[in-house]
């Protein structure tokens, strides 16, 4: 529950910090803890690259 609590936090500070937090957990449910991150690490840094 505490988790849920952290992605309401996020969502309201940065958009993208509560997306990226979604999309990591996304990605480790469908891919595993290994790839799962490294997935999510890769989409964050190319969505900082878009953005900036």
């Amino acid at each position: 529950m505490k988790q849920i609590v952290w992605v309401r936090n996020a969502w309201r500070i940065s958009k993208l910090d509560g997306i990226l937090w979604i999309v990591t957990f996304l990605f480790v449910l469908l891919f595993g803890i290994g790839h799962g991150l490294f997935y999510s690490c890769v989409w964050g840094e190319q969505c900082k690259i878009i953005i900036n």
